[in-house]
């Protein structure tokens, strides 16, 4: 699976997710729950976006699977 697909596999699961606990949670818990979920799918569009523009920048010296193997060793350290 590449990056991109486990970004959108990621984007989905979070509105699937968002969905079923807005409906399930209390109305006292909902706002924070609106506020959590925000953050969370502002975290993945902004991941979305650096591994964009990494893309862009290092095309000239990686190929998209070379560049995916450095972005996941820099993400195990």
């Amino acid at each position: 699976m590449t990056a991109e697909e486990k970004l959108e596999r990621a984007d989905k699961g979070l509105a699937h997710l968002y969905r079923n606990l807005r409906r399930l949670a209390p109305t006292s818990l909902q706002s924070a729950l609106d506020v959590f979920c925000s953050a969370v799918a502002d975290r993945i569009q902004t991941v979305s976006r650096e591994r964009d523009n990494l893309y862009a920048l290092s095309a000239a010296k990686f190929d998209r699977s070379e560049l995916d193997g450095v972005l996941q060793a820099a993400r195990r350290k």
